[in-house]
């Protein structure tokens, strides 16, 4: 440090820093960090997720988006990063391109998968399709993952669909699921 800058971190020990902050919640910092680690390990999987994850936790849809595209580049079997993909180009309104990165995560990972379900919700409310938007949240109740805020949801757009009878259904059922003022509220 005669030069007064600091030592360059070897690929270990930025992978070590990025998973501590990771776990600390610190998805700011994370991703600085953890940009770098993949450089060295570009075929760890969970480290590419972490990136992805801590890039879009700190509201770095942008970077989250060109993070998940070379992560897939080197997984392009990964369901999850598929999933996180659509999710990010849903943020960052490219919706097309996330229509279909979600529907490769389809692909792979299946039907029942929760969060899958969600994401999709939260494209097709971006795109104001509501018999879309209300098949997604129907399939994750079909497949048993709907919580309390997802069947709430539900009735929102049921609401919004003018289905009344449907909405205060799935409002009471999410009453019931947990006690919460928001589907009294609706």
């Amino acid at each position: 440090m005669a030069n007064g800058r600091k030592p360059h971190m070897t690929g270990q020990e930025s992978k070590e820093l990025g998973q501590r902050l990771f776990e600390e919640r610190q998805f700011a910092a994370a991703t600085r960090v953890l940009a770098e680690a993949v450089e060295h390990f570009p075929n760890d999987e969970p480290l590419w997720q972490e990136l992805v994850f801590s890039a879009s936790q700190s509201e770095q849809h942008e970077s989250a988006v060109e993070f998940a595209k070379s992560a897939i580049r080197s997984h392009p079997r990964s369901g999850w990063l598929w999933r996180q993909l659509g999710k990010e180009l849903t943020s960052v309104d490219r919706l097309d391109e996330a229509e279909k990165a979600l529907n490769n995560a389809r692909t792979l990972l299946g039907h029942s998968d929760d969060w899958l379900w969600r994401y999709y919700a939260a494209l097709h409310k971006k795109q104001k399709n509501l018999e879309r938007e209300i098949l997604a949240w129907e399939n994750l109740h079909d497949f048993g993952y709907a919580n309390s805020n997802d069947l709430n949801s539900l009735g929102i757009a049921y609401h919004d669909h003018k289905n009344f009878a449907k909405a205060l259904e799935f409002y009471r059922l999410s009453a019931a699921t947990e006690p919460s003022v928001a589907p009294l509220f609706n």
